[in-house]
Order: structure tokens, then C-alpha cells, then sequence
């Protein structure tokens, strides 16, 4: 069973210097921990010692932290900025180096020679000399390797762990403000995101010509954003929805044509409603005959005939 953690884990990275993938994976093997940085407490995170500075006994070092926004300063022309940083609150634990696997423990491929050719093997005394020199060759190999597999990470990740099982800390007030700050980034940054692919599902449906999902779009986008009514790809698609005929199944009345706004006096409404009502039709019905009713006149006139 994996030990819980009580706080969350960052393995903070500095270019190639010690190495910290292999760690955080066997550390995700071993235990669990919250996926999200506390509102009221710390982070536990373990930085890699520069190479320059690290011993033996030092190759990690253990520290609470909170996350925060940093500013551009005059050295940081090129840097995207505001950023997110973590700031060190206390140092909670040294680390070692991870222990070395013995070389008759480590994993060793088998020998193969198939790549060598006939006058090769030959050159070298046959088969069998040619199999003794590439397992020589192997051997020296292994005895030289620096890489990160000559390190047993999971007997290591199991002693961090019992380091790591500590206390929650409480972040102070600042702190907190601090932490939320770089929470709120967060949340602008996810919304630019969904934003930016919301606008490019729209425009692959517009393509698709798909719009029976989006036949809405044109109320529900204002409430979501009043800004993306007038990105290219929405205002498209409301034009599509409002102004097709509706599919059929679709409940409701097809859409008659493009709304017009048109401002009307006070008293010209009156005038109209009242007209529509002895009529026993809705005031935008009344308007609608009675412009194509003067559309139709003024047509006759133009043609020169008789109204």
C-alpha cells in the first residue's frame, strides 16, 4: 500500500544536474500526495544540489514552500512574466545520494554479435573470441556507467518517504494572499486556454457544418463572455443558427429571417399595438405585413403601375 502523504510534492529540476526524473518516479510509485498546492498550508519541495556544491551526504535538499507571482525585473527582458515561482519557507531535511546498485546486481543484456561480419568474427579468432571480447567490452562498460540506472531509486525512495512524512505547516496570512495570487494566474491562464480552444472547436464545427448542438449560441455566448460575440468564428455561427430553416424534429417555429433593431416612438407603438390587437395579430406580425404590404406598393410604383 502507498503512504499518503500529507502535504503536496514538488521535485524542483535545475538543468542536468542531479538527477530528479528518476526520482519523482519512484517517489509517485511509493506514495501518494493531494495533486494541488494547499490554500492554508505548505508544499513540501526537494531540490537537487548544484553539482558544484553537492557531496555525498548532500545531493537533495527538502524544503517548505508556497507558491507565488513574480515580476519582470531589468534582467528579465526575455522572460514571459508575470510567472509563478515557489518561495522557500525553512529547510526540512538533507539528503544523500541515492545508493549505488553492486555490479552483480545490476541488469545485463545479453551478448550479441549478429552485427559484426564474417571477416570481423574472423579477424577476431572466430566466434567464440568474438562473444569474449564483446563481453569484455560489456563488462567495462558497466564498470564505467555514470548514468542514473546504476542507482537503486525505489530502496531510495522508500527512506525520502519516511522524510517526507511529516507535520502539515500553516502558511501566515501573506503568505496565503501569496499562494492565492499564484492561483488566480492559474485560473486566467486555464481560462485563455478554454477560451482559445472553445473558438477552435467552433470554427472545426462552422467547417463541419455541425451546427445542431450550437442553435443556442447566440444567447448563451454573451453570458459566458460578451467579447467572443465578436470573434469571426462565433459571430458566424449565430448568423448560421438564427437565420437557416431548423432541421426537422427540432421543436419551435424555423426561424423567419435576420432581426432588425429598429427604435419606434412611444406613441407609433401605441398606435400599432392597437391596430394589431383589432386585428388578433402580435405586433411584430402586423409589422411584418404591413412593411411587406408597403414593400409591395412601393414595387408597383417604381414599375409604374397603379397602387
Amino acid at each position: 500500500m502507498k503512504t499518503t502523504l500529507p502535504a503536496a510534492l514538488v521535485v524542483e529540476g535545475i538543468n542536468d544536474h542531479m538527477p530528479v526524473r528518476p526520482l519523482r518516479a519512484a517517489l509517485t510509485e511509493a506514495a501518494a500526495w493531494p495533486a494541488e498546492s494547499g490554500r492554508t498550508h505548505a508544499d513540501l519541495t526537494i531540490y537537487p544540489v548544484h553539482e558544484d556544491r553537492a557531496t555525498a551526504s548532500r545531493w537533495y535538499e527538502v524544503w517548505w514552500t508556497h507558491r507565488t507571482v513574480t515580476a519582470a525585473t531589468e534582467w528579465d527582458a526575455t522572460e514571459a512574466y508575470p510567472e509563478i515561482t515557489a518561495v522557500r519557507i525553512e529547510r526540512v531535511a538533507v539528503l544523500p545520494a541515492p545508493p549505488v546498485i553492486p555490479l552483480d546486481r545490476r541488469p545485463v543484456p545479453p551478448v550479441d554479435i549478429s552485427h559484426l561480419t564474417e571477416a570481423e568474427i574472423t579477424m577476431l579468432g572466430g566466434e567464440d573470441r568474438a562473444r569474449e571480447s564483446a563481453e569484455r567490452q560489456q563488462r567495462i562498460a558497466i564498470t564505467r556507467d555514470r548514468t542514473t540506472g546504476i542507482y537503486d531509486w525505489a530502496a531510495y525512495a522508500a527512506t525520502v518517504i519516511d522524510q517526507l512524512d511529516v507535520p502539515p505547516r500553516s502558511l501566515t496570512p501573506g503568505q496565503r494572499a501569496a499562494a492565492a495570487l499564484a492561483r488566480y494566474l492559474d485560473a486566467q491562464r486555464a481560462e485563455s486556454a478554454a477560451r482559445a480552444s472553445a473558438l477552435g472547436m467552433i470554427a472545426n464545427a462552422l467547417q463541419a457544418g455541425d451546427l445542431d448542438a450550437l442553435e443556442h449560441l447566440g444567447r448563451t455566448v454573451p453570458l459566458l463572455d460578451p467579447t467572443l460575440v465578436s470573434e469571426h468564428p462565433v459571430t458566424e455561427v449565430i448568423a448560421r443558427t438564427t437565420q437557416a430553416p431548423q432541421a426537422p424534429g427540432r421543436r419551435g417555429r424555423p426561424s423567419i429571417g435576420p432581426t432588425i433593431n429598429v427604435a419606434y416612438p412611444t406613441e407609433l407603438l401605441n398606435r400599432v399595438d392597437a391596430l394589431a390587437a383589432r386585428s388578433d395579430l402580435s405586433r411584430a406580425e402586423w409589422l411584418r405585413q404591413a412593411v411587406a404590404a408597403e414593400v409591395g406598393r412601393g414595387e408597383q410604383r417604381a414599375a409604374g403601375l397603379p397602387d
